[in-house]
């Protein structure tokens, strides 16, 4: 609990710093510090929403140095589509978040392709999912989500 609380407060601090030392309109270039410290509040200690809102609107500042095209939601193999279409749209918003981390920790920008982040990320893709599921199933379907 305090260690991800510690990391919750040290990516804000991070932010907040970042953005005050950037002058007003000017054209940014951008540390691999300061990219990987934003990427983690948005893959890592923003909620969902929160994500989502980040994600329709990644056209300004250090956003855009973040690479937000292709995501095509929930990809499921074949075999398995047929029985998993139902939970298909409602994850896509998590979808969209695991590709943001894929993306730019792993082959995209490579800020922290390694395993430790790979499982990060996909640990918040399965709380982001029971997230979905506490949300927007009904009581006595979650058990099947």
């Amino acid at each position: 609990m305090h260690k991800r609380l510690f990391g919750i407060v040290t990516a804000i601090l991070a932010v907040a710093v970042f953005l005050s030392t950037q002058p007003a309109g000017a054209a940014a270039s951008y540390s691999r510090e300061q990219l990987k410290a934003r990427a983690d509040v948005i893959a890592f200690n923003v909620s969902l929403p929160k994500f989502m809102s980040i994600y329709s609107h990644s056209k300004s500042g250090i956003d855009t140095r973040f690479n937000w095209s292709g995501y095509d939601g929930c990809s499921l193999p074949r075999e398995i589509k047929p029985i998993a279409s139902r939970w298909d749209k409602l994850f896509t918003n998590a979808c969209y978040r695991h590709d943001f981390g894929y993306r730019n920790y792993g082959n995209g920008l490579a800020l922290a392709s390694d395993q430790t982040y790979k499982d990060k990320i996909d640990s918040e893709f399965l709380r982001n999912m029971r997230y979905t599921c506490a949300k927007r199933v009904a009581t006595s379907d979650r058990g099947n989500c």
